[in-house]
């Protein structure tokens, strides 16, 4: 199964279908979500190359979809491959694992904010707050999180310093720079450190949970700068 490919997710649990949905996206999957038997089998039309059947109430709804699928002409004759099975079951763990992320920023009312909003995201967990750059790698490197979300103007080590160190001395951790300096010559500076991810404080209200999600599957970046972060 390849990138670009597009998975049909049928499932009434949001939160389940919303984790799944960001980290297959992530990984660059198009992904059709539903809980409507209905809706499924019109979204059946597009093709999808591979369909996670979940749980839909009232009891039976998910066996019907089932049975309606193997008699579907595309589905019907292909045979399970035995590789795709352990790839999207780790694929579904990962979305449904909880994402470690301590917050640096030196900024009390801001990193208290910050906390009290990721706090209440189902699959994140707030492991710890840094005041400053050299808190941060200290942080990363006892906690070892996912995601480390960073500012980067802060006293002592920076956060681009910071991100550096993260990068290098602890590779399993992916830097997400939350920073109130948007311009494109900043993002690229943080891609440059090493980070994963950019959110300009100015759309951290929309846009810092998909951020986190993001990054943790891959990374993020905002869209007008997609290209430059790609070379």
């Amino acid at each position: 199964m390849g990138k670009n490919e597009k998975i049909l997710i049928v499932d009434d649990e949001p939160d389940f279908v919303e984790a799944c949905r960001m980290t297959l996206e992530a990984r660059h999957y198009q992904v059709m979500t539903t809980s409507s038997k209905s809706l499924a089998q019109e979204m059946m039309k597009a093709d999808p190359d591979l369909i996670v059947l979940g749980t839909l109430a009232p009891a039976g709804q998910a066996f019907s979809i089932y049975q309606w699928v193997v008699q579907h002409p595309r589905y019907r004759d292909i045979p399970e491959p035995s590789s795709l099975v352990p790839r999207i079951q780790s694929l579904l763990e990962e979305a449904t694992r909880l994402i470690r992320v301590p917050v640096a920023d030196d900024h009390t009312m801001v990193r208290t904010g910050i906390c009290a909003v990721l706090a209440l995201q189902k699959g994140l967990e707030v492991v710890g707050e840094a005041v400053d750059g050299r808190d941060a790698v200290e942080k990363a490197l006892r906690l070892l999180p996912h995601v480390a979300l960073m500012d980067i103007v802060m006293p002592g080590v920076n956060g681009l310093e910071a991100t550096k160190r993260i990068s290098s001395e602890c590779p399993e951790t992916k830097v997400l720079i939350l920073s109130q300096y948007d311009e494109e010559e900043n993002m690229l500076v943080t891609k440059q450190a090493g980070a994963y991810g950019f959110i300009p404080k100015k759309a951290a209200s929309s846009d810092l949970v998909a951020g986190i999600r993001n990054v943790y599957g891959g990374s993020y970046f905002p869209a007008s700068f997609a290209e430059i972060a790609a070379n």
